[in-house]
């Protein structure tokens, strides 16, 4: 379950071990609501909420992700334990791949795989458009797809030494992929180009928002098993109680 708060006045804290969340709402009535930790598995909070200290600790115990936004909605921060286990653990996996003698093949395919993505994805659309777009939309998958072959053709023994022209791809294959979606999209969701902090167009405001809730996922499961079992444990004893 994910808990998203984003009403301004809203108030989040804990009674009896669970999440109370209250607020007035259009009428001036005061609203309740309460949630389980053990079910809540990410906890999103935007400007003008307010959060007690025992509810952040609660999140904390259960391993519940808590992300704050700004105004727009745009993610800004991830609040994070002590334990250090888990963030400085993961960055130093992180920095051990990156100069080991698979960083090179590890990042080419993870960027490769997410060339064929937009470009399948391009082709995806061709069924769902008029002849001229489903030709824009073939011509510019095609590009993308070169891009991907010149990205698995590059040779270096380090990433530093791909490093510059691998962004350069990546980057040319990201203008390619969104000028399309800009121009096949109704006219009232065209826009130009991507736009962040504060978006320029609801396309954009939709994609910043997608970015962030997907964002959890990839950074929960980096998270060491050892640390999933502790705060399940705890979980299973506050079950047992």
């Amino acid at each position: 379950m994910e808990l998203h708060v984003t009403r301004p006045g809203t108030k989040v804290s804990v009674k009896d071990g669970m999440f109370e969340v209250t607020w007035f709402d259009d009428n001036q009535t005061l609203q309740k609501e309460s949630h389980s930790p053990l079910i809540v598995k990410h906890l999103w909070m935007q400007d003008g909420v307010i959060i007690t200290t025992a509810a952040c600790l609660l999140a904390l115990q259960h391993g519940i992700d808590m992300v704050i936004m700004d105004y727009h909605g745009m993610p800004m921060a991830r609040l994070q334990g002590f334990e250090l286990h888990t963030t400085p653990a993961v960055q130093k996996a992180q920095v051990m791949v990156s100069v080991g003698m698979h960083a090179v093949a590890f990042v080419k395919n993870w960027v490769a795989q997410k060339l064929q993505n937009q470009a399948e994805f391009l082709e995806k659309l061709k069924s769902r458009r008029i002849w001229t777009k489903q030709s824009l939309l073939g011509k510019q998958a095609q590009e993308i797809w070169n891009l991907r072959k010149r990205i698995l053709a590059l040779d270096g023994a380090t990433i530093k030494e791909i490093a510059d022209e691998l962004r350069g791809l990546e980057g040319a294959a990201g203008q390619i992929y969104f000028q399309t979606l800009g121009e096949v999209l109704p006219n009232d969701y065209r826009f130009e180009g991507r736009s962040k902090m504060p978006a320029r167009d609801p396309f954009n405001s939709f994609l910043n928002y997608g970015h962030g809730q997907s964002h959890g996922g990839p950074r929960r499961r980096s998270v060491p098993e050892r640390r999933r079992t502790k705060v399940a444990d705890r979980k299973h004893q506050r079950i047992l109680q």
